[in-house]
């Protein structure tokens, strides 16, 4: 007669190691990065008009449009909240320079005291820089890291599988058989027979 004493833990992965999401990013990072890289273009468009007026207009031009273009390859790199905040900063300074100059008038250069008008190009260029402070201060008031999803873990106990098989036909002391981790898992086992049998 054979007795089957087995014992079995199941898990989603036998390895027991974890599984973790990977990056992804929010979509008012993405605004972000987009708008800023099309406020950059328009800046860059409009730089010769500027450098011939001035060096002083080109170079806050050329300036501008750099800043915004390396602020939205770094933000997708490596997006943190002190980034966010000087991107919003720094956008809304361009904006209330822009509304001075076409409300106001130009500051300084050549051009002091000139009431520039709206054209299409710094209407949307305005509109984008615009967009770069809305979406900062919306990934702001998040609480996970921006561009980051929090890692799941799917953790799982290794598996395990023991069983041990004691034959109590064979000759001599079927305990004895059996490796030293089993005797005191087959010795109940084969206690709780004899007492039935003594007993019945």
């Amino acid at each position: 007669m054979a007795i089957s004493i087995g014992e079995r833990a199941t898990a989603s992965r036998r390895d027991g190691s974890a599984s973790v999401t990977g990056q992804v990013f929010p979509a008012s990072l993405v605004s972000m990065a987009l708008t800023s890289c099309g406020a950059a273009a328009i800046h860059f468009v409009v730089m010769p008009a500027h450098f011939e007026e001035s060096l002083l207009y080109g170079g806050f031009f050329a300036a501008a449009a750099s800043v915004q273009l390396v602020y939205a390859l770094t933000l997708l790199a490596r997006p943190s909240r002190p980034l966010i905040g000087c991107g919003m900063v720094a956008n809304l300074l361009i904006l209330a320079a822009w509304l001075v100059t076409r409300l106001v008038g130009i500051p300084l250069g050549p051009g002091t005291g000139t009431v520039e008008p709206f054209g299409p190009l710094d209407l949307l260029a305005g509109t984008f820089e615009l967009v770069v402070v809305l979406a900062g201060a919306r990934l702001l008031l998040r609480a996970e890291l921006p561009g980051r999803r929090p890692a799941q873990l799917e953790v799982a106990r290794p598996s395990t599988t023991r069983s041990w098989n004691c034959d109590l036909s064979s000759a001599g002391d079927p305990v004895s058989q059996q490796p030293r981790s089993t005797r005191s898992t087959c010795r109940p086992a084969l206690a709780a027979i004899s007492t039935t049998s003594c007993c019945g």
